[in-house]
């Protein structure tokens, strides 16, 4: 039997033209491709996991997004770079509209002032130097992202990023970062808006991490849009309990003056809300995309238990029950 030639993944960014950073993001966050690993943890791919890549950047770089094209397998990927117009955008254009991004650092500064032809669907409202020189308010209308560079990586620097984030009214930000330890890092999974890549960044792999980004937004939209939103906030806010652990065990034990026992099972079910609630904020997160599943469970199942905290209240008040 021929044994399958297998390469590491250095070897995959020069045959495909991708990034290393890139090749990890689409793994990690779409699934594209499932390489096998060595028993150190090493990734290898195939042949066949370098061909459907190289065909995911050809029809990303047509302006197909990648969101769009994960769910197909190689054949069906081949068959719309071969056939005309069986591209899911078209083979010509690239995105409905140009990307409003705030641009922070003065490395990215410099790409953008090269008017590099891969970043014409990117369009930068305003350059700051540094996180220290930008204004309060950034920026007069809200942007599409925020893309940030720093040559370190530190916890400051992170709020930082959250805080101008949601100063611009963008839905992701992209942080770009020279060095940074592996503690800080973990940190971000807290933050699901922000996503970090290891610079420096080519054109192309900041066309395509940007791109990338705001796809993500404008996909989950539908999702955010279930839960009410805040003014002005990017992350919902999360309603305050209203009913600690003891007090809820102390309800569930008052007997009901009616001839049901709403109480009690109200409590039980907050009870449950609260418990998952804090395992969502608490459970561990193997990649971005499940600190982002785990970000809104834990907003959907604040607003549910604020929901029920009320009901609740209105069964006490009918009844006469005061904690």
């Amino acid at each position: 039997m021929v044994r399958e030639e297998r390469f590491q993944i250095s070897s995959v960014a020069r045959l495909t033209g991708l990034s290393v950073h890139t090749i990890r993001a689409w793994e990690k966050r779409y699934n594209v491709i499932s390489p096998a690993r060595t028993e150190t943890g090493r990734r290898l791919y195939g042949r066949d996991d370098i061909r459907k890549l190289t065909t995911l950047k050809k029809l990303v770089d047509e302006g197909n997004p990648i969101g769009l094209l994960v769910g197909l397998s190689a054949d069906q990927l081949e068959s719309r770079t071969t056939s005309p117009g069986r591209g899911l955008i078209g083979p010509v254009a690239r995105v409905s509209r140009k990307c409003s991004v705030l641009v922070v650092g003065e490395a990215l500064r410099g790409l953008f002032h090269a008017h590099d032809p891969e970043l014409e669907d990117l369009d930068p409202v305003a350059h700051f130097g540094s996180l220290n020189s930008v204004p309060r308010p950034p920026v007069s209308r809200p942007v599409d992202l925020l893309v940030v560079d720093t040559p370190t990586l530190f916890t400051e620097t992170i709020q930082a990023v959250a805080d101008l984030l949601r100063e611009c009214g963008a839905r992701r930000a992209l942080l770009v970062y020279g060095f940074g330890q592996r503690e800080t890092l973990r940190q971000l999974l807290s933050k699901p808006e922000i996503t970090a890549i290891r610079g420096p960044l080519r054109a192309t792999d900041l066309r395509l991490a940007a791109l990338a980004e705001i796809e993500s937004a404008r996909a989950s939209e539908d999702q955010t849009s279930l839960l009410p939103s805040d003014s002005g906030a990017t992350v919902p806010a999360i309603p305050p309990r209203r009913y600690s652990r003891e007090q809820l065990a102390k309800l569930s034990r008052i007997s009901s003056t009616v001839q049901c026992e709403c109480p009690q099972h109200l409590c039980k079910l907050l009870s449950d809300l609260t418990a998952f609630e804090q395992y969502s904020l608490e459970c561990e997160n193997r990649s971005l995309e499940d600190s982002r599943i785990h970000a809104f469970l834990h907003v959907s199942t604040a607003r549910a238990r604020a929901l029920l905290e009320e009901a609740l209240s209105r069964v006490l008040e009918s009844e006469g029950i005061s904690v």
